[in-house]
């Protein structure tokens, strides 16, 4: 007589499509990782008079938008 497994209730399994979730939640965060480097060296190594120059106002507009996205991020992992 072969035994059979009865069907668990009540036990969470992790959705199939769990896998692109997180490389794509690892490319976010890698993505933010990589702005957060590369703007504060735009800003302050680059001269003023070159057109990859970043002012002041700009690097707190894209530091203000990072603490959204990274809010964004967060609430969607909740």
């Amino acid at each position: 007589m072969l035994l059979q497994q009865r069907p668990r209730i009540g036990v969470l399994s992790a959705p199939t499509g769990s896998a692109p979730n997180a490389r794509a939640s690892a490319w976010f965060l890698t993505a933010l990782a990589l702005i957060a480097i590369v703007v504060p060296i735009l800003n302050l190594a680059v001269p003023p008079s070159s057109s990859f120059h970043l002012s002041a106002y700009a690097l707190t507009l894209i530091g203000k938008y990072m603490c959204y996205a990274m809010l964004a991020m967060a609430v969607d992992l909740i």
